[in-house]
This record gives C-alpha cells, sequence and structure tokens, in this order.
C-alpha cells in the first residue's frame, strides 16, 4: 500500500511553559553564577554502566548496532504485528537488513560510513517536513528507536539497585549542579544523563530542540538545560499527520510519503513510558545520512553552541570526535572561548584521539583527566575558577 500526503499544514496550539506559572524566582539570564557545558559522548554512558556492573548486561556502543547482542529482544508496542522475539531480522526490518548482507554485514563505525548519504528530508530548507516511510533512512531511525528502547527497559529494570557512591562523576555532578548555570550537550540517544538528574539529583531537567532562545533564558535558574544534538528515542512530537488506522506501530513497513508538511508551534516533551511508536523517531544517525531532526525548525544545535560560547568551564567526556562527527564537534570546539577552562575525560587511550587534536589545533589548554582523576575535579577547576564549596552539603543523594 502506498499512501501520498501534500500540502499539509500542520498546527499544534502553542502550550504555555509550566515554569511561567509556578516559578518566581530568578530566571536563567539572571544566574548570577559562571556557565558550564558538559559535553556528552557514548562513554560517558559506558562509565556509569561500568561502575554499576552493567557493562556486558548493556551495550549500546556503536559496535553493538550492527549486529545487536544476542540476548537483545524486540519490545512489542501498542498494535504491533510482531510478538516479543529477535530484534534484528528480515521480516522487522526488510530494507536494512538487506543492505547490512549486502555489505558483507560490516558493523560498527563501518557498517554507518558505508549507508548512502541521501536525506531523510530533502525540504528542510524550506521549513517543510517530507519524508518516506518505506526508506532506508526512515527504517534505520525506527531500528535505533526500537534498539535503545529494549536496552532503556534493561536500564530501568536495575534502577532500584543503583549505587550511585561507586559513580565517579558523583561529586563533579554535585559541583556542576550547585556553582555552576549548567547546560548538557549530549549526542547520546540514551536516557541515562536526564533520568538520574530528575530521579537521584531532583533536578528540573528543560530539553531545547524546538524554541527560541529568548523563551528558554525565562526558565528557573536552578533547571538544567539538555540539548540532544543527535534527539532521543523519548522525544514525542504530535504532527497530525497519522492519518493510517493502526500504522503508527510499524510504520516503515507501510510505504507513506509525507510530502511539503509543514508543522508549526510544536511542543516538545520527555516520555519515559515508550509504549507507542513515534509518529517519527527523532533520531539522527551516526554519520548523519538525514542530519536533520524531525521539525525543519529545530535550534537545538545553534542553541547549545550559544551555551558553549558563553561558558566558563568546558567539561567533554566519552567522544572521541572521529569520523563521521569530526565537523560537528569541531563546530562545537570552535564555539569554546579562548579564557574557557576546558577538561578532557576519557581513557588513557585518548589523551591523543581526534578531540584532543581537535582542541589543541584551536590553540585551547585542556587538562585531560582519567575517570579515576575526577575525584579531584574541584582542585583542577577551583585553581582557574573561584567556587563557593558548599556543594557537599547542598547536594546529597
Amino acid at each position: 500500500m502506498a499512501i501520498e500526503c501534500y500540502f499539509n499544514n500542520v498546527g499544534v496550539p502553542k502550550k504555555a511553559h509550566f515554569w511561567e506559572e509556578i516559578y518566581f524566582g530568578l530566571t536563567f539570564e539572571q544566574d548570577p553564577r559562571p556557565r558550564c557545558s558538559l559535553i556528552l559522548g557514548d562513554g560517558f554512558t559506558q562509565s556509569f554502566l561500568a561502575s554499576q556492573g552493567l557493562k556486558d548486561k548493556i551495550r549500546l556502543s556503536l559496535d553493538c548496532h550492527f549486529p545487536p547482542p544476542d540476548e537483545l529482544m524486540y519490545v512489542p508496542v501498542k498494535e504491533d504485528r510482531f510478538e516479543k522475539s529477535e530484534i534484528f531480522d528480515r521480516n522487522k526490518w526488510p530494507n536494512l537488513y538487506n543492505f547490512w548482507e549486502a555489505s558483507n554485514k560490516l558493523s560498527g563505525r563501518s557498517f554507518y560510513m558505508s549507508l548512502p548519504e541521501n536525506r531523510i528530508n530533502p525540504h528542510i530548507e524550506m521549513e517543510k517536513l517530507t519524508y518516506n516511510t518505506s526508506s532506508l533512512g526512515f527504517e534505520l531511525r525506527c531500528y535505533l528507536w526500537h534498539f535503545f528502547r529494549s536496552q532503556h527497559y534493561e536500564f530501568m529494570s536495575h534502577k532500584g539497585s543503583f549505587d550511585l557512591n561507586k559513580w565517579e562523576w558523583l561529586e563533579p555532578f554535585k559541583i556542576f549542579l550547585s556553582e555552576f548555570a549548567l547546560g548538557i550537550s549530549s549526542f547520546n540517544y540514551d536516557l541515562l544523563v536526564e533520568f538520574l538528574l530528575e530521579y537521584y539529583f531532583r533536578s528540573l531537567v528543560i530539553p531545547h530542540d524546538l524554541g527560541k532562545e529568548d523563551e528558554y533564558l525565562r526558565r528557573p535558574s536552578d533547571s538544567i538545560a539538555l540539548y540532544k544534538l543527535h534527539g532521543s528515542i523519548s522525544y514525542y512530537i504530535e504532527t497530525g499527520m497519522n492519518v493510517i488506522g493502526g500504522y503508527n506501530a510499524n510504520p516503515w513497513l507501510t510505504g507513506v510519503n509525507f510530502s511539503y508538511n509543514s508543522i508549526g508551534n510544536v511542543n516538545l516533551g520527555i516520555n519515559y513510558k515508550m509504549d507507542s511508536f513515534p509518529e517519527f523517531p527523532d533520531i539522527v544517525p551516526p554519520g548523519h545520512y538525514g542530519d536533520d531532526k524531525l521539525n525543519p525548525r529545530s535550534t537545538v544545535l545553534s542553541l547549545s553552541k550559544c551555551h558553549i560560547e558563553a561558558s566558563r568551564l568546558i567539561v567533554f567526556c566519552g567522544l572521541s570526535a572521529e569520523e563521521p562527527d569530526t565537523d560537528e564537534i569541531k563546530g562545537l570546539v570552535d564555539k569554546i572561548s579562548m579564557d574557557a577552562l576546558v577538561i578532557h575525560v576519557g581513557l588513557e587511550c585518548d589523551r591523543q584521539n581526534k578531540l584532543a587534536q581537535l582542541l589543541l589545533a584551536r590553540g585551547l589548554k585542556s587538562t585531560f583527566l582519567l575517570p579515576s582523576d575526577l575525584s579531584s575535579i574541584s582542585e583542577v577547576i577551583g585553581k582557574e575558577i573561584p567556587l563557593y564549596r558548599n556543594w557537599s552539603k547542598s547536594n546529597k543523594v
């Protein structure tokens, strides 16, 4: 079945930000604390999983996407035609599976580099949303949504046994949350950082993607700005284009062309339940093959750069900056102030990685820390940026 949907104008009534009604303290733009930008890659997630003994149970890294771990199962959504079963097979992902076989079953970064560079939304410059549900690009996004969703369910099944005292980042986060106006730029689809901030640190997390900067400057000063640069499995955006009854469960098997759709006043939220499939997985696959997010008006990258440019402290964790992401990460590095304190956290093999080379080429002096060195981060920061040093009392977890 092939259905064509052209020239649809979708408008969602704009909602007032809830903090405008309930919060009467300092706003973010009035916050006297220096800004901090925490820029995260997969290594950040791996660090937490390793600290909790889960690194072999929850495998999210690039090398595990194709083929996925044998134990990872497909978890059905509402009205799903598939039962719980292996997650990656030809029946569920016909285009993707056939392409993977034709590539001689390449894995990890090599497979992503072999994908064709066709944009999923060719009319993004016109601020229109155009895509085909039976395309390889759309199917890839659907697969990644299910892959990370299944891993998320496994992650949440362990939440009652987490011991944050074993996590190297516990004390640094107490400093970031107390001493700085914090913005987090994450390349990860998983929900680890937002879950920890909300569940353990009781922080208000504000996702930045579709609004203008001046809207978010009015948010509470003690909230956390979250920039999901490659999207998230938890983002659900109502476009009003789900016109086919029942197709929402497995839309990549249907074959629908959405062309020249205009989206106005889309509201972005975080939904941890994920019991239904989103109309469009807001995921930018590694390699940027279709480097547009769902909404053509997305400002997440520019907002992230604004926060980085204004930050006194920049902390990188778990980023290699290898291809195909080198240019995008270089764009962030280029926004760092020459007066900023830059900390690069990684494994021993990361001391001279591509990110380290980008920082050096920019002329930025950075301090490299191993995860085991994070206990000394307050001294590293304190040499350049005065701290109130009240974080150990005010941020109990």
